[in-house]
């Protein structure tokens, strides 16, 4: 877990020198890199000491919460996967750019994504809808295109999901008074050009407007 948190510290401080670009960098400068294991902010107790990490009673990495705190970098890039206790990466209202990455595929324990309020671009990925934990999506004001998948509306833990000012297409006539989400784009973006069962949308949600 350290050296994927190194990683991350690398990826997004957007160093010019030895100046970070974020705002509260505590804890995550004072790592030796001869010595990572030191270092680890869920070494000695479930209170870290780092900036917006939060670990559990087990010693894991289990909360990432840099809100509007400067991150500046190329999601893409970042490889989560060795973070398989994370339940909540909050990077809202950075300076993040890039597609959503594969590797958030592999995160059993996710329960909250939100990346709201960067410049986060390509189509939303079907593997958020099958994580087994995954109940709340916070992908607001950014550049997300393409259709929502399906798998989000048939996924049995997501509570919310908030996708607005987003120029994406609706594949079905929703809004959040059928469905138990927030915040899904308004009814003046375009309809996406797919075919779509409309008996198996009723069945899965009791049906639907017309």
């Amino acid at each position: 877990e350290i050296f994927a948190l190194n990683n991350f510290y690398d990826l997004f401080s957007n160093e010019k020198g030895r100046l970070s670009s974020w705002v509260d960098s505590h804890g995550w400068k004072d790592i030796d890199r001869n010595f990572p294991y030191k270092a680890s902010p869920c070494a000695t107790s479930f209170s870290s000491s780092w900036q917006g990490i939060k670990c559990s009673r087990s010693g894991h990495v289990e909360t990432i919460s840099l809100a509007k705190n400067g991150l500046i970098g190329n999601f893409s890039n970042f490889n989560v996967s060795s973070l398989s206790y994370l339940s909540v990466l909050d990077l809202s209202g950075n300076e993040i750019y890039g597609i959503i990455p594969d590797s958030i595929s592999s995160l059993l324990k996710f329960q909250i994504f939100n990346v709201s309020t960067n410049q986060i671009y390509g189509t939303i990925p079907f593997f958020l809808g099958n994580l087994p934990n995954l109940s709340h999506i916070i992908m607001n004001d950014n550049n997300l295109t393409g259709s929502i998948p399906y798998s989000l509306f048939s996924s049995s833990s997501l509570v919310a999901l908030s996708l607005k000012n987003n120029p994406l297409c609706q594949p079905y006539n929703v809004s959040s008074s059928t469905i138990p989400f927030t915040s899904l784009p308004s009814s003046s973006n375009s309809w996406c050009n797919e075919i779509v069962s409309l008996t198996r949308f009723r069945d899965d949600f009791g049906g639907i407007s017309s």
